[in-house]
């Protein structure tokens, strides 16, 4: 799972062309563990041992089947400071050098004040994402961020939380009233390893030591080639490695427009090819199969419109399949209180296939 803001958004007021879902299959978001590869190897990509990630910097608390459980947060390592022994900026260094480097671990004055990710800070089950943020030995505002959700459940962690939807029921309360237009705040599934490839083994010899606790593994449907350490790949030079897996963008929005969408891929797993060889091309539904109710019937369908933007929001999306397990129908309700406090569902998003082909 996967929280962003961004800017500027990248499909609300895109036209897309109709996909069947037919392809989302029962192992469709997201895959088991891979076994990491044991060889003689250096050590690269690295934890510092004089950095770490503050504990209690980066938890939270969620509800899974009932039950209280202890998650965290975990920065994407493109938004790390990347260095070496002597606390020099590792940059435009040759591919093994690159590896040998540190990702930074970041306190909670760093994911408050450099990335604007404050988590827990007046609710436990709260993580709540500033745009903008000016970090204390920053020279210029820093703007946006993404975090991964982990599996906090002991306090050594057990890296990138894995939720399996298929049949279930996912949702998150959330506050849009300051979400401008141009911005887009994410909550999206992509189909990572769960350990972000800790332990891998380069074909150059190096190894990922810093795996999920410091981001690593990012991939999605839009197979980016800006993804500084890819997989299974280690150091991504001049963006040559695309990264990419399925995708389910649960909500993507603001004040305005909010659109859910699906981006199946011809693989279940996370994949990394070469630009530069012919045989590599993108496996994955780039456009997607997306509901976006403002793009369809107006700004009288504008969320500012359907909902009081001054109460929270809760969203509710449910992964509904048919006795074989298989998928058939993604529902999506937003929820208010009425005014006798019970929730009540103000609208409501279906994707099936029926619906997308009549886009």
């Amino acid at each position: 799972l996967v929280f962003r803001p961004e800017q500027p958004p990248r499909r609300l007021a895109r036209m897309v062309s109709p996909r069947r879902l037919s392809m989302l299959q029962a192992r469709w978001l997201f895959s088991s563990a891979a076994s990491s590869l044991v060889l003689p190897t250096i050590l690269s990509q690295r934890l510092d041992p004089n950095s770490g990630e503050e504990v209690e910097a980066d938890r939270f608390d969620a509800t899974v089947h009932g039950r209280t459980r202890r998650m965290g947060v975990s920065l994407d390592a493109n938004y790390r400071w990347l260095y070496d022994a002597k606390q020099r900026t590792c940059v435009s260094r040759p591919k093994e050098e690159m590896e040998e480097c540190f990702l930074q671990g970041v306190d909670k004055v760093a994911y408050q004040g450099t990335y604007g990710v404050y988590v827990a800070e007046q609710d436990p089950s709260e993580v709540r994402f500033q745009y903008s943020s000016f970090g204390q030995y920053a020279t210029k505002p820093n703007y946006g961020s993404r975090v991964f959700v982990t599996d906090m459940e002991d306090d050594d962690g057990k890296g990138y939380f894995m939720f399996h939807l298929l049949g279930q029921e996912f949702s998150f309360t959330l506050d849009l009233n300051d979400v401008p237009a141009g911005i887009n705040a994410a909550v999206y599934f992509v189909s990572m390893d769960p350990l972000g490839n800790a332990g891998t083994a380069y074909e150059d010899g190096g190894k990922n030591e810093a795996g999920w606790r410091r981001g690593t593994g990012y991939c999605d449907a839009q197979c980016p080639t800006d993804v500084r350490f890819v997989q299974d790949q280690g150091y991504n030079p001049d963006g040559q490695i695309l990264s990419c897996c399925p995708e389910m963008d649960v909500f993507e929005g603001n004040r305005f427009a909010v659109s859910m969408t699906a981006h199946p891929c011809t693989t279940v797993s996370a994949t990394a090819c070469n630009a530069n060889i012919s045989d590599c091309t993108n496996p994955c539904d780039t456009d997607g199969a997306d509901i976006n109710l403002f793009r369809r019937f107006g700004p009288a369908s504008a969320v500012f419109e359907l909902l009081d933007l001054q109460l929270p929001i809760t969203v509710r999306t449910r992964f509904m399949t048919d006795d074989a397990g298989t998928l058939h129908t993604i529902e999506q309700l937003y929820e208010q209180n009425g005014a006798d406090g019970s929730p009540e569902v103000k609208f409501n998003m279906t994707l099936t296939d029926e619906a997308i082909e009549e886009q």
